[in-house]
């Protein structure tokens, strides 16, 4: 089964070297997790202090929390900001 794990953050410095660095660092480790299909980190078009991270998942059933991964990084991000962790299933439109 497919599900999509999005990890938002607000921050008041979008351009910390630090932060960039926690991004590129939890894409290498995310990538080693079996089940991981995707990772893509997007910016704001809108608001350049706001950023995610989709991590899309195949795996025999979805994790209502999050995965292990997912839960890391967020609680690594949250030195930097607001933090919004989610899981997405989707849905067929008939």
């Amino acid at each position: 089964m497919l599900w999509t794990e999005m990890i938002r953050l607000t921050t008041s410095d979008p351009g910390a070297e630090r932060l960039n660095n926690l991004f590129l660092d939890a894409r290498r480790h995310v990538a080693k997790e079996a089940g991981l299909v995707q990772a893509r980190l997007y910016g704001s078009a809108l608001h350049p202090n706001e950023l995610a991270l989709s991590l899309m998942w195949d795996t025999g059933s979805p994790e209502p929390k999050g995965s292990r991964a997912g839960l890391c990084i967020s609680q690594a991000l949250q030195t930097f900001g607001l933090v919004e962790h989610s899981v997405w299933l989707e849905q067929s439109v008939t």
